[in-house]
């Protein structure tokens, strides 16, 4: 053969297997295992207690059985079903040794009216950087055959509380939480939805313009606003593309609203320049609320502004957000803003009552929880310096000072 001929052919040749790699790296950001049918934002189930209710295996096999579970949700089943199993079984020796708990290195075991919290030590300073941590199924079994030949121990309270709060997440993803939404997403989101919109209200369109630091992203990701992108390039169908376009929309807004939104509570009164007055029903907590007092207005007060509480013993009162204990050692505290009920959860952190008053107050967590198709991992954002974000860190903002003026001003 020509020497010359044989060149140009392996040159030909190189060049192909150069292609085939490049195509096979820019696929390789939309995993082969998005589902062809994904659970639309709009009609996502609203969060509520019950996710924290019921057997681990239970609630475990009803994900295994959602229409909408993918690949990441079907792999390793014998092995979260091993862990789910475990943790049921070792569910009232987790209580009583939690409960046991008077002292850590970081934590001091203090009263908090008929029952207890934990303290920190030492406040720590706000920390002005976004940390992160990640989290899946993998890494905790891997935990688990670590420990499950050991008793009862720290290691085990921790493995039981990321295990739930798996089980929660899956839970929500699967009824339409879009988890797309991260401090490098945010400054993106206003300009993705603007792009969407103007391409869902041409009837002509059916792919939206988006510039390059959009499309960078959407390419370099692999959670559920960069699967429907991926599909509404991929699909040839009209009706299709759109359709995924809409869904598009739907993850975007709903992400941006779960995490930006602000919801005025009535009972929230502007007093002067510099105060504001928070009324709420103690509940079990009647005859503790000093302790209250101190554990929220320590925190939501600065040089110039500060909010205080006044105490409403009275069910009558509608609307008006209430005290309660929820009995789960791995349940986080949290806030039931449709039932207006205010729920604190033995052991939690006291500095934790100043973040959760923050969302009676209106404000929405300012940490931030992705999921990525790509390697089945939730990973959570914090900020150190914001109590919304970071409570062990965290103090009031600027910003949410800012808000607070905007949104109750002094008539």
């Amino acid at each position: 053969m020509n020497t010359g001929l044989l060149k140009q052919i392996l040159a030909l040749l190189f060049i192909y297997i150069i292609v085939i790699f490049l195509n096979s790296c820019k696929s390789a950001n939309y995993p082969s295992h998005y589902p062809d049918e994904l659970p639309n934002p709009a009609t996502i189930i609203p969060e509520s207690q019950t996710q924290f209710q019921g057997d681990l295996e239970k609630r475990l096999n009803a994900i295994l059985a959602n229409k909408y579970a993918t690949e990441c949700d079907k792999r390793n089943v014998a092995e979260k079903l091993e862990l789910a199993r475990a943790l049921d079984q070792k569910k009232n020796d987790l209580k009583t040794y939690f409960e046991s708990i008077t002292e850590t290195e970081k934590y001091i075991r203090v009263p908090l009216g008929p029952t207890y919290a934990m303290k920190l030590r030492k406040i720590e300073p706000p920390t002005y950087t976004w940390e992160s941590f990640s989290f899946n199924w993998l890494q905790l079994y891997t935990v688990y055959s670590k420990i499950k030949s050991q008793p009862i121990s720290n290691d085990w309270i921790a493995l039981s509380s990321l295990t739930e709060r798996l089980v929660m997440n899956d839970t929500m993803r699967l009824s339409g939480r879009p988890y797309s939404y991260d401090n490098t997403f945010a400054p993106l989101s206003e300009k993705i939805m603007s792009a969407t919109k103007k391409c869902i209200d041409d009837v002509y369109c059916a792919e939206p313009v988006f510039s390059r630091d959009i499309i960078n992203y959407l390419e370099s990701n692999t959670n559920l606003i960069s699967a429907f992108y991926f599909f509404n390039k991929q699909k040839s169908n009209y009706d299709e593309k759109r359709n995924y376009l809409k869904w598009l929309y739907n993850a975007v807004y709903f992400d941006f609203k779960y995490y930006n939104d602000f919801e005025k509570n009535p009972y929230l009164k502007r007093l002067d320049e510099t105060t504001f007055e928070l009324s709420l029903n103690p509940g079990p907590f009647k005859g503790y609320e000093n302790e209250f007092q101190n554990y929220t207005e320590d925190v939501w007060r600065n040089d110039n502004k500060r909010i205080t509480l006044r105490w409403v013993d009275s069910n009558a009162i509608s609307n008006m957000f209430k005290l309660s204990i929820f009995e789960n050692i791995d349940a986080p505290a949290s806030v039931d803003i449709n039932n207006k009920i205010l729920n604190f959860v033995p052991g939690m952190d006291t500095k934790a009552i100043a973040h959760e008053m923050g969302h009676v107050i209106g404000f929405r967590d300012r940490y931030y929880e992705t999921f990525s198709y790509g390697n089945c991992t939730y990973t959570q954002y914090a900020n150190g310096a914001d109590i919304m974000s970071d409570h062990t860190s965290g103090i009031v903002t600027p910003d949410e000072w800012n808000t607070l003026d905007r949104m109750y001003p002094l008539n």
